[in-house]
């Protein structure tokens, strides 16, 4: 069996939970498994790099910044290998480029256009683990360093488990698994032990930071097994825990016809309203894509695009730094609005019936929310609320979990 793992930054954040990572993977290694393990940068190794940077320049370049970040991972999958050596097993790392995979040109979102890893076969033809830098790939027009994005460790291990046809990928983090919301939000949040490749995209798009969206389109497309858990857990426990996503025709568990049952409520913090004037949206979206590229604010996720009269609403997601820049930054025909919003988000297993919007509507009148927008999806039911109203809606709509609506 060949298994790709992928291991978060907070599993590998200390050298003694490196060490504790590499008995864990020896214990795969001993059940028979062929293992390429991908790892993000130890702890939060990430946003000091990014701190570093600021520091020195008021407006980082991109593809210095990647040539920076990737650093992280690189520091991780290095001090991984020495563990695995100095307990006796063969192994060896390799960086994004050495591994081959191959991006565009997009600096600090770019996207996999191909994987070439001779060596990663010919590593594992031998016996070896194979550790992999996450989150980062190599242009080959520019041979520049490219990573991908926030999460994109994620994009990494299932690229590759796609590129080796591995029979799963594991992605090991210091949650059991994925949860009907976050459980620093929601105290009674629960495990959901199966879930199927539609249901999981729609709850990493509106927000459940548990994988990287991109990652789980690429497991729905190649048919990829993932599996999420505990790093800490036992590879021989695993089937007790954690959360197998397969597709639907995998699961064996019945599948609701016309009814909704709520699976999970996530949210994205921080979202941004632009108003762009008296444009089309197909133009609009144009206007703001170039303007994406001029600025280097490609990290932003786009969530909406509507008419309203005779302007065009985006409505847009980020991490806190990019949507910092969205907003100190001149737009000319765009207004980038200064109030603070959220987007809560019910996703469902069946469809989005008329009495789950009743439902999720009178459960907002008790709490006293009245959303900006709504936005409908076979899947999901969105509504976006004031910022400081957001944990109240989440707590709130949570209790749709517990039945069938």
């Amino acid at each position: 069996m060949l298994i790709v793992q992928k291991f978060g930054g907070a599993t590998v954040a200390t050298p003694e939970q490196i060490v504790s990572v590499a008995r864990r993977l020896l214990e795969t290694r001993r059940l028979g498994c062929r293992i390429v393990v991908v790892v993000s940068a130890m702890g939060k190794t990430t946003n000091e790099l990014m701190s570093l940077a600021k520091a020195v320049a008021q407006n980082p370049r991109r593809r210095e910044m990647d040539l920076l970040l990737s650093a992280g991972e690189r520091i991780s999958m290095s001090l991984l290998g020495l563990a695995l050596q100095d307990l006796g097993q063969s192994a060896i790392s390799f960086t994004g480029s050495q591994a081959g995979i191959l991006t565009n040109e997009a600096h600090s979102e770019a996207l996999v256009a191909s994987i070439r890893a001779p060596r990663v076969r010919q590593a594992l033809a031998q016996n070896q683990i194979v550790v992999l830098a996450g989150f980062q790939g190599v242009s080959p027009i520019t041979k520049d360093v490219t990573t991908l994005g926030r999460g994109g460790s994620d994009i990494t291990a299932l690229a590759m488990a796609a590129y080796l046809k591995a029979d799963r990928c594991e992605i090991l983090k210091d949650v059991d698994g994925v949860f009907s919301a976050d459980p620093k939000v929601v105290s009674k949040a629960r495990r959901l032990p199966k879930l199927n490749f539609g249901q999981l995209m729609d709850m990493t798009f509106w927000g459940a930071k548990v994988l990287h969206y991109r990652s789980v389109e690429l497991a729905a497309a190649k048919q990829i097994p993932i599996w999420v858990g505990l790093a800490s857990s036992s590879p021989k426990s695993q089937i007790e825990g954690g959360t197998m996503i397969q597709a639907a025709d995998d699961l064996e568990q019945p599948t609701p016809m016309e009814q909704s049952k709520v699976l999970a409520v996530n949210s994205h913090r921080q979202v941004v309203r632009i108003e762009i004037k008296e444009r089309q949206v197909p133009q609009a979206l144009s206007l703001w894509t170039e303007q994406q590229i001029k600025t280097e604010l490609s990290s932003l996720q786009l969530l909406q695009a509507q008419q309203v009269g005779a302007q065009v609403e985006l409505w847009v997601t980020g991490p806190t730094e990019e949507l910092a820049a969205l907003r100190s930054r001149p737009w000319g025909l765009a207004h980038v609005s200064d109030e603070a919003f959220s987007s809560v988000s019910v996703t469902v297993a069946g469809v989005t019936t008329g009495q789950l919007s009743q439902e999720v509507f009178g459960k907002l009148t008790e709490a006293g929310v009245m959303p900006v927008v709504v936005w409908y999806s076979p899947l999901t039911l969105t509504v976006v609320v004031p910022q400081a109203q957001s944990e109240k809606t989440i707590s709130s709509l949570h209790s749709l979990t517990e039945r069938d609506v």
